[in-house]
């Protein structure tokens, strides 16, 4: 099933795809963003209309795959027309799922699992991109193809570079839809919204949360910072700083680790290039160290 499961995949869900680069997304969304600041002028922030700041949302499934509806998951894959064969597997090994009582029970029945596809499962990866299919195509129709939006997801993160915060409206629609239909809750406290295009002072957080409340209370909760992560990779204001700070932490651990061990050089060596060089190598690939870090201080000691 995996390679007709790609087919009909949207091209940016990246997430469990063989063949497509995650890393790409982080590429893409910081494009997006930086094209909508750009096309905002600091002249044009108004406190009566905030809604107009261009923004960068992220968002957070609150455990998607074990939240999944199986009703909602046995919809999606008669729409897509999976073999028969196929199907009634799928309903066999998600319907009727009972729970007993253990340990310290007397081993009677609690209740049926109606939700969730089991995780390690081979199979849960594809049934989960099926079922999310759906949802990244109403972002596809209603909100990126007229050019309101860019949205990068892998699995189930979301990330979603905005011409506007009005934009956030119609995309909380869509999670609304995905709650009652599917299961698919977000965790509004793992949720960021990025402000870049400008420089976000307590004023502006503050109209932007008054806002919030007013036309989206449902994403109120939303933390409203200047970077977020997503993806291992800071996305925003001083973005390459905050993403390298933290490889840079444990490349100076990994190295005194090396060097307190007295290992012989022959052994040092090969360690040091298994432990310690490729810390670097994810954040790498976005940006170059920012020019405060100073590699040589690692290897200064008391």
């Amino acid at each position: 099933m995996g390679p007709a499961t790609l087919k009909v995949t949207p091209s940016n869900q990246r997430g469990f795809c063989k063949g497509r680069q995650i890393s790409l997304n982080i590429v893409d969304l910081d494009l997006f963003m930086r094209v909508f600041n750009n096309e905002f002028s600091i002249k044009d922030l108004s406190f009566d209309h905030i809604e107009d700041i261009p923004v960068t949302v992220l968002y957070d499934f609150c455990n998607a795959f074990p939240t999944l509806v199986h009703i909602y998951l046995f919809l999606v894959i008669r729409m897509y027309r999976v073999p028969e064969s196929y199907r009634n597997c799928i309903v066999s090994l998600y319907t009727l799922i009972s729970v007993y009582s253990s340990g310290i029970g007397n081993g009677k029945f609690l209740f049926y699992v109606l939700c969730g596809v089991k995780t390690g499962c081979p199979l849960s990866s594809i049934l989960f991109l099926l079922c999310i299919n759906p949802i990244i195509d109403l972002f596809r129709f209603l909100s990126d193809g007229p050019g309101f939006s860019s949205t990068r997801v892998c699995a189930d993160d979301f990330g979603s570079a905005l011409d506007s915060l009005f934009r956030i409206r119609c995309q909380a629609s869509i999670f609304k839809l995905a709650e009652r239909v599917a299961g698919l809750f977000l965790k509004p406290v793992k949720c960021v919204i990025i402000v870049s295009g400008i420089e976000l002072s307590d004023e502006i957080e503050a109209a932007m949360k008054l806002w919030l409340s007013i036309h989206v209370p449902e994403f109120e909760e939303f933390s409203i910072v200047s970077c977020g992560k997503y993806l291992g990779y800071y996305l925003g204001r001083n973005g390459e700083f905050k993403s390298f700070e933290g490889p840079f932490d444990k490349l100076e651990q990994r190295v005194l680790e090396i060097v307190d061990a007295k290992a012989p050089v022959t052994s040092g060596l090969i360690r040091f290039n298994q432990r310690a060089v490729p810390v670097l190598s994810y954040v790498s690939q976005f940006a170059f160290p920012p020019a405060d870090f100073n590699i040589c201080l690692l290897y200064t000691s008391d």
